[in-house]
């Protein structure tokens, strides 16, 4: 399959357009990676870590307050 470009007129292969669609979505990713540490304060490297300890503990904080809950019958 072959795109024609609006802007030239060209014929573009399929993959090419494919591969560049798909690198144009990595850059999104790695952008809002990026934004998302900072915002965090942490580095990209390191955000996916502080994320899964976080929600470890979130889990684990209400897992003890619904079983002391359950165990006063409230």
């Amino acid at each position: 399959m072959v795109h024609r470009s609006q802007v030239i007129g060209n014929y573009v292969p399929t993959h090419i357009v494919e591969k560049a669609q798909t690198e144009s979505l990595e850059k999104l990713k790695a952008t809002a990676l990026r934004k998302e540490s900072a915002y965090y304060g942490t580095t990209p490297k390191h955000y996916y870590s502080r994320f899964n300890t976080i929600k470890s503990l979130t889990e684990a904080s209400d897992n003890f307050h619904t079983r002391i809950h359950s165990s006063r019958g409230i």
